[in-house]
């Protein structure tokens, strides 16, 4: 990505997939709209950038087959008569505006092996047998534990967690069942195993992580959002030494929809955890910008939690609400 001074200093206005979607093939139900907002946006590219990131090329190469590629290009296109092919990224923790080509990207991005999720040597260390007599059979982890006899071991939580992140993405029961238990669970009931010493040292480590979150779940929104920036830091320092924008707003956008208050209806092939990760992107390469703009009611109700907890000044709107603010 190609930068400079001018570019580096540009203010942004960024702008959700589905809005440049809307303008490309303005929608039945609200097509003046969309041409209005169209229309705004080309007036305003003097005075602002529309950058796109990493995120945009994510949606579009969602579900994506060989036999769409010139419709993909077709859209970029159009996508570029916005963004005049400038990108935002990060480059040493902070946000700047660069050029490049969204093909380029698009091109790179499909081309990438999927990642696998690092080996947790060290991070089970135990073996044990649980006792089914005292697990729930709606436990994400009950039909794997069937199938070994309740064996658990640090192999088999290898294996767990290698199939479940293969799926989980995309396969909308798995992460519903997940998301249900977590919502459902009771600290007094769901951890009734007989421990060893060592286990229980281990438990308690991850219940001083994860218990702000779990407690939080009778919050209302005021309450929670003042809490939420030291719900989050307990939560991500578990894994991580440090805690760093991206990953509080990306890993974090989909932390809050584990959270009761915020759980998205999920769809099959739609609503799925890897596009609640996607807006997660979303929202932290908007954070630097004067305005996010997105049609999805959802999206700008997290986004805007998110950047209230955490002291962004990002405006967070519609269609409708942009307008209203450069009509």
């Amino acid at each position: 990505m190609q930068t400079d001074e001018v570019l580096l200093k540009s203010k942004y206005i960024y702008l959700d997939w589905n809005v440049i979607k809307y303008m490309k093939n303005p929608r039945l139900d609200k097509g003046d709209l969309d041409k209005q907002f169209n229309n705004i946006i080309l007036k305003l590219k003097g005075k602002y950038r529309f950058p796109y990131s990493i995120a945009h090329i994510k949606d579009r190469a969602n579900h994506f087959m060989e036999e769409h590629y010139a419709k993909v290009k077709d859209d970029f296109k159009f996508a570029e008569s916005i963004n005049d092919t400038v990108c935002v990224g990060i480059y040493n923790d902070s946000l700047v505006l660069g050029k490049e080509h969204m093909l380029k990207l698009f091109d790179e991005y499909i081309l990438e092996p999927k990642k696998e999720i690092d080996y947790i040597d060290g991070k089970f260390p135990f073996l044990f047998k649980v006792d089914f007599d005292r697990i729930d059979e709606e436990h994400p982890m009950y039909e794997f534990l069937k199938e070994r006899q309740g064996i658990m071991s640090p192999k088999g939580m290898e294996e767990f967690l290698q199939d479940l992140y293969k799926a989980i993405f995309q396969d909308v029961g798995k992460y519903k069942k997940l998301r249900d238990y977590v919502k459902n669970f009771d600290l007094d009931n769901n951890l009734n195993q007989r421990y060893s010493y060592n286990e229980v040292l281990h438990l308690e480590k991850l219940l001083y992580h994860l218990y702000p979150f779990l407690s939080s779940f009778q919050d209302d929104v005021d309450t929670l959002k003042k809490k939420w920036s030291k719900i989050a830091e307990r939560w991500f320092l578990l894994n991580n030494k440090d805690l760093k924008q991206d990953l509080l707003l990306i890993q974090g956008y989909a932390l809050l929809d584990m959270h009761p208050m915020f759980n998205e209806k999920l769809k099959k092939g739609k609503n799925t955890l890897d596009n609640i990760i996607r807006d997660g992107n979303h929202c932290f390469f908007a954070s630097g910008a004067q305005y996010f703009v997105s049609e999805d009611e959802r999206t700008r109700e997290k986004v805007s939690f998110l950047y209230g907890s955490y002291g962004i000044k990002t405006k967070v709107v519609s269609e409708s609400g942009f307008l209203n603010y450069f009509s």
